[in-house]
């Protein structure tokens, strides 16, 4: 995990809410193109997705599981990619 990332946590993890803003304000775009791009999602869908993987995302920061050493982006694609199986795949 790199240094940033650490300290997106432990900022995080001490309850600093601006992080989780700063998350949702530096992500959102990269991963709303990435999502439509690869599954077709319209911006209300993809919105919402976005939403839900940090919201994930946070939790699992939180309660300091299921995160993986490749990086919040990563993390947020890779909990986006499953909300987008359920959503897609009812």
């Amino acid at each position: 995990m790199k240094i940033k990332d650490q300290q997106i946590i432990q900022e995080l993890q001490g309850g600093n809410q601006k992080v989780l803003d700063q998350l949702y304000e530096s992500f959102r775009d990269p991963f709303l193109f990435w999502l439509a791009s690869r599954f077709k999602a319209s911006n209300e869908e993809a919105v919402d997705i976005f939403q839900d993987a940090l919201i994930i995302f946070y939790k699992k920061v939180i309660s300091e599981q299921g995160l993986e050493q490749s990086g919040s982006f990563c993390s947020l694609v890779k909990f986006g990619t499953h909300e987008c199986t359920d959503f897609f795949c009812f």
